[in-house]
């Protein structure tokens, strides 16, 4: 293995290890605003095959908490805004999408790992599963394992309220499919005038586990290195929220045929976010294996086309 290869992994490792931190709750409970919500208390019956894949989004924001963390403003709007858009693909390239949305009162410890189970639970090969976590999150002081903060966190008691990294990463074992992760989250956070930060991110090394969670996995992070993670009421989101939102709607995303791949969001993100926090912020994407590019979503009304067409 190469020394650029190398860092990728390590890089990544660290990534997958703050996405997974970003897991934890109490009882599995979905907000009822529709009928792509969801409810995690719902046992699936066999899914049936179809000439279509399915899209299996869950998504999590907290900007509220019971204790005295710093609240913020946008991340479970964030959160919201998301699924609803990935709920309109039923119309692109998806036989159904189902969506479970968790955001802060809903997002307990065991709302969180419920969800998790519910998505693997959703899932077959042909399908694709979005996760997204907005928030703060923590290293345990002891050990310096990332864990992402419910809304029910207790700095006291963090094992067993909040949600270590190692729990995403089970789902991402178990999950069959493809997977996405959009992570808009790390270290607790400070306000600082307008534009509040969700905490500098550092992306530490995992070990050899996460290079066995498969190939279909990818993960875009909303920041890189030590760097904060954004939002504004300029923007009504996260920077990285506000771009992937726009980039999921084919601003200079979409080709000849509507569909919007990964490269084609990851690129328009990158540049997008730099645009917003005057180069504060720059977003991260990997991926594990050797996976190629595919349309993620499908823009709904192709009127412009920016990049060439997917084959």
């Amino acid at each position: 293995m190469t020394k650029p290869e190398n860092h990728r992994r390590r890089f990544l490792k660290g990534v997958l290890l703050c996405m997974i931190g970003g897991l934890g709750s109490s009882e599995a409970s979905a907000q009822t605003q529709g009928p792509n919500v969801v409810q995690s208390t719902v046992q699936p019956a066999s899914i049936p095959m179809t000439s279509k894949p399915r899209l299996v989004v869950l998504s999590i924001g907290v900007s509220d908490y019971q204790q005295h963390y710093p609240s913020l403003r946008f991340a479970a709007k964030d959160a919201k805004d998301l699924a609803h858009e990935l709920s309109k693909q039923r119309e692109g390239l998806y036989a159904e999408v189902q969506t479970l949305v968790l955001v802060n009162k809903q997002a307990t410890r065991a709302t969180i790992v419920d969800g998790l189970e519910w998505l693997e639970s959703q899932m077959t090969k042909q399908d694709v599963a979005i996760i997204f976590l907005g928030g703060h999150g923590i290293r345990a002081p002891r050990t310096n394992e990332y864990y992402y903060l419910p809304h029910d966190a207790d700095a006291e008691h963090i094992r067993s309220s909040m949600v270590p990294a190692s729990e995403l990463l089970k789902t991402v074992k178990r999950t069959p499919g493809k997977i996405v992760v959009f992570l808009d989250t790390c270290y607790a956070g400070q306000i600082l005038g307008d534009v509040q930060m969700r905490g500098p991110s550092e992306f530490s090394e995992l070990v050899a586990e996460l290079t066995k969670a498969g190939e279909g996995v990818v993960v875009f992070a909303s920041s890189s290195g030590w760097q904060p993670s954004l939002e504004s009421p300029a923007w009504q989101n996260g920077a990285f929220t506000k771009a992937l939102l726009e980039a999921l709607l084919g601003k200079k995303t979409a080709d000849a045929k509507g569909g919007i791949t990964l490269t084609a969001i990851d690129t328009y993100i990158t540049q997008r976010v730099k645009e917003l926090t005057k180069g504060q912020q720059t977003p991260t994407t990997a991926k594990l294996g050797m996976m190629p590019d595919y349309p993620l979503v499908k823009k709904l009304k192709v009127d412009d086309v920016d990049v060439p067409a997917f084959h």
